[in-house]
């Protein structure tokens, strides 16, 4: 008799070792399932990103990195006389609108600009260092630290927007404090807008700081971009690299 209940006891263990097992492996089973789900709609979600390389969007200008010469803005009208490319201009009303019913008072100071325009300002940022007596290549350089050598201007393309606070209409950091950056800074993804020259960035966008230039990449792009603490040469980079390493894979 003690052997058969021993043996039932065996059983029943055996019986519950083997549930518990299942258990397990069902669950590393569906938490695997979930991983690779979550990694194929990552996959996904970088496929669409990078699809977009090449696109009027995406396109990298800086101080390596000129306009092409095929590239053709197609320029509209937005508020106080200034002009956008047409992609942007739905979006930028929206977040102009949403930005001052959030309290705020945001002016748009620039936008879009002709070659003739970037060369004049050029010129201008350069003109007191040559007043100095600095070398004119030393001068022009120091120039297209806040002001883009024509035909390297976001400006020129017109893609970007620069927009003050209507209490502190000065370019300086200080624009930082104000409540339409910092509400800007804060939303400006949400309408496919970002901080094109974020703070410290300036050895890798070749541009100083400025709290007030904002550019249009579009929504998944820009959410990408600014929740991620990058720059744009910085994504762009990035999307070049997964684009090589998609084509591998194939």
């Amino acid at each position: 008799m003690a052997g058969k209940n021993q043996t039932i006891i065996i059983t029943v263990v055996e019986l519950i070792l083997i549930v518990v097992a299942a258990f397990c492996i069902f669950s590393i089973v569906s938490h695997r399932v979930r991983v690779d789900e979550r990694q194929t709609a990552l996959s996904e979600g970088e496929k669409e990103r990078i699809a977009d390389l090449g696109k009027k969007n995406l396109i990298l200008v800086n101080k390596w990195n000129e306009i092409p010469e095929d590239y053709e803005a197609d320029i509209v009208d937005i508020e106080n006389g200034y002009s956008i490319d047409s992609s942007a201009k739905e979006q930028l009303e929206a977040m102009m609108e949403a930005c001052r019913e959030a309290g705020c008072d945001p002016v748009i100071c620039s936008a879009y600009r002709t070659h003739d325009t970037q060369i004049s300002l050029y010129e201008k940022e350069a003109q007191p260092y040559l007043d100095q007596g600095m070398d004119e290549d030393e001068a022009y350089e120091k120039a297209g630290e806040s002001v883009a050598r024509p035909g390297t201007s976001e400006h020129e393309c017109g893609l970007a927007v620069d927009i003050i606070d209507a209490d502190y209409q000065v370019l300086d950091n200080k624009q930082e404090e104000t409540a339409t950056q910092q509400w800007l800074m804060k939303h400006c993804q949400d309408y496919g807008f970002i901080l094109r020259y974020p703070n410290g960035r300036t050895e890798t966008t070749g541009i100083i700081y400025e709290p007030w230039h904002y550019r249009y990449v579009g929504k998944k792009h820009a959410k990408y971009i600014m929740d991620n603490d990058l720059c744009f040469e910085d994504y762009i980079a990035e999307l070049e690299s997964r684009q090589k390493e998609l084509k591998q894979q194939k």
